[in-house]
């Protein structure tokens, strides 16, 4: 009895016990993390009315996200101790991932917590996202808790309440650009196979709200200052990141063909996605069907944010939790073996291929053919095929 209670929650365990390795090590090695004291310089820097574009933090890097980030978000540890900050931080940053993915799964199965925190999609979703968790917590990535607001916010559209997750939203893409992909083809669900404009209209508000309200603590020239300078790093930061980091453009110069390509891809998935959403059949009506769409737009948007960012890092990973969520679907839910057999070998490959466990050997022969990204791009399209093929229409979650 006891061994069955705990082989239901082993996903949870391994969670657990890499997020707690993860936060014990960098609490001991390393107490001031780069990314954290890039992040809490900033606001302080912020308050005190100053550029933090123009900083080199401590010689570990520069700031390059909103002013509201910093602001309205990092202030909250800036001014505690650094070793308690980072404590802080991190169990915020986890807790909230956490309490968001069982949100949006005990929505989608229409379940309590309590149930939904036992299925094998949990547990298999959690064991898996605990290897990207892992490397996020070791770079005090602000991604954890970007994906911590998607879920949260995407679940309470789910059930039509959309202001809270609107403005939520709208404060996440306002710090950094990344998550846009999901929030946008997400709107576009609602748009075309729900016909509802409201969250499009609540998102757009919560934007600019964020965008101004530094003005009035900063003033309006300020600002305007501020946001020239941002422009300029984020320009700088990504034409660096082309050439450095493991990304799908390299990939694409690797085998010769021209980097444009990647807008291309881009252009010709959002058509795509468009006209897969434009024949609603029954998702107007048919609560399984409009779910799956929704489903397929958080996976496509996490392949476009994570597959065709210049930035695509492993300790970034965590960033495209989208793909695991429906990978773990479609390898529990589909009625097709290759199906089955896709995404089981995506959710492996996804899950080592973008954590610091692998040898040394095989990270670098990765990084150096540059396709990891390549293959979580062609996984975007494989999902894209598998939900056209309409494999669960008898099905309900």
């Amino acid at each position: 009895m006891q061994f069955q209670k705990l082989k239901s929650t082993l996903g949870t365990w391994f969670f657990c016990a890499l997020s707690l390795y993860s936060t014990i090590r960098v609490l001991l090695e390393r107490p001031t993390s780069g990314h954290y004291r890039i992040f809490t310089g900033a606001a302080r820097v912020l308050w005190q009315k100053q550029d933090p574009y123009e900083y080199d933090f401590h010689s570990v890097g520069y700031w390059f996200y909103s002013q509201s980030c910093a602001m309205f978000f990092f202030s909250l540890f800036a001014y505690l101790p650094d070793l308690l900050g980072l404590l802080l931080y991190t169990l915020f940053s986890v807790g909230a991932f956490v309490a968001a993915l069982l949100y949006f799964y005990s929505e989608f199965f229409q379940e309590t917590i309590a149930v939904t925190f036992k299925r094998r999609e949990v547990q298999w979703t959690l064991a898996l996202a605990g290897l990207q968790i892992f490397e996020a917590i070791n770079a005090a990535k602000v991604e954890t808790v970007m994906v911590a607001v998607l879920l949260f916010s995407i679940t309470r559209w789910m059930q039509g309440r959309f202001l809270l997750g609107a403005l939520l939203l709208g404060m996440v893409v306002e710090w950094k650009f990344q998550p846009l992909p999901i929030v946008g083809l997400v709107l576009m669900v609602f748009l075309v196979a729900r016909r509802q404009l409201l969250p499009l209209f609540y998102f757009g508000t919560s934007v600019v709200l964020w965008h101004f309200l530094p003005a009035v603590f900063l003033g309006w020239s300020t600002l305007q200052q501020l946001e020239l300078h941002h422009q300029n790093s984020l320009t700088h930061f990504l034409v660096e990141s082309y050439a450095h980091y493991d990304n799908f453009y390299k990939f694409l110069a690797a085998i010769r063909l021209p980097v444009s390509w990647g807008g291309s891809l881009i252009l010709s998935g959002a058509i795509g996605l468009v006209f897969f959403l434009g024949v609603t059949g029954e998702s107007f009506k048919n609560r399984l069907k409009f779910l799956e769409k929704l489903l397929l737009a958080m996976t496509l948007g996490s392949v476009f944010l994570f597959a065709l960012s210049p930035m695509a890092q492993n300790n970034g990973s965590i960033a495209a939790t989208g793909v695991l969520i429906c990978a773990v679907y479609l390898a529990t839910h589909a009625q097709q073996k290759w199906i089955k057999f896709q995404s089981i070998t995506v959710l492996v490959f996804f899950s080592f291929a973008y954590s610091d466990l692998l040898p040394g050997f095989i990270k670098n022969g990765l990084r150096d053919f540059s396709v990891k990204s390549a293959i979580v791009l062609a996984f975007g399209f494989l999902s894209y095929f598998s939900f056209r093929a309409d494999l669960r229409k008898n099905s309900s979650p």
